[in-house]
């Protein structure tokens, strides 16, 4: 099926916004974030928001179409004021790229750099996000960033496949090893494959920005709630964007996956910053020693 055949199928709209041989440079600049599942990246994505130039889009890597969402707006997808009759859109434009590219594995990273898309998911790929800038611009034409926080390096790869590096600001966000490996036993992860899959991502995030030579900024979860304003003063300044050191909403936010409990949090305006220090509860006295001993 043609890309033009996916979106007619759900929604008879003029193609020509959506050519897949749309100019790169129609599109909105993106703030992507990378890191470790269970970081703090929904957090991190609601932050960067309470810049209303800066619209957070959440994890755009997620399986959108496999269950009813609920948007970090209040709404249900289809009645939010983003989504709604354009949710068909971006599921047709995104589906088939996007399982491709969640498909690639971490390692194949490892031994080159940058992974080149066929043409053909380039051009849908980039069809999937002029589509959404011009989404994002007619709903909210003072957005300067849309924000992913999709964390992945294959989805980084993916977007460096269609934007420049001037398109793109990279945050490495990193969490206490403690807390992040304690997140993933909270979830039915063992120690050892918690540990693992902590410090092996973080070793192949590191060597792809590097051996691509891809400018960054690495961001510690854990300032978020010791030494918030130092913290968001080097976002800004990374960013170009002034971030409020001080307590605020965020304003745009249309988020559908990430932490459910920080998603809740913010929808339901009642948001605050808690130290991280729920993994001294779940890790035993002989996995904190070794992780003391390796750290």
């Amino acid at each position: 099926m043609y890309l033009s055949e996916k979106v007619t199928e759900f929604y008879p709209i003029p193609l020509t916004v959506l050519s897949p041989m749309t100019n790169p440079s129609s599109t909105l600049p993106m703030i992507y974030v990378v890191g470790n599942s269970h970081s703090g990246s929904t957090l991190l994505g609601f932050l960067l928001s309470t810049n209303q130039a800066i619209v957070n889009l959440g994890e755009l890597k997620c399986r959108s179409w496999m269950k009813d969402r609920f948007c970090s707006c209040g709404h249900s997808v289809a009645n939010c004021a983003f989504y709604g009759d354009y949710f068909p859109i971006y599921n047709a434009l995104k589906r088939d790229v996007v399982t491709k590219i969640r498909s690639t594995k971490p390692l194949s990273f490892f031994l080159k750099k940058k992974n080149d898309l066929p043409d053909d998911s380039k051009r849908e790929l980039l069809a999937f996000y002029t589509s959404l800038s011009d989404r994002v611009l007619t709903l909210m034409p003072e957005s300067k960033y849309i924000v992913d926080t999709s964390k992945s390096i294959s989805m980084l790869n993916g977007w460096l496949n269609i934007l420049t590096d001037q398109q793109i600001k990279i945050i490495f966000l990193k969490r206490q090893s403690e807390a992040n490996i304690s997140s993933f036993i909270k979830r039915g992860y063992s120690f050892r494959k918690a540990f693992i899959s902590v410090y092996a991502n973080n070793f192949l995030i590191k060597h792809y920005l590097r051996k691509n030579n891809l400018n960054y900024l690495e961001v510690d979860y854990n300032r978020f709630y010791a030494n918030y304003p130092e913290e968001a003063q080097r976002m800004s300044d990374f960013i170009g964007l002034p971030l409020p050191s001080t307590d605020r909403m965020p304003v745009h936010h249309h988020v559908m996956a990430g932490n459910s409990k920080t998603k809740d949090s913010f929808t339901n305006k009642v948001a605050a910053i808690h130290e991280d220090v729920e993994w001294q509860h779940i890790l035993s006295k002989f996995q904190k020693q070794f992780l003391k001993l390796i750290s």
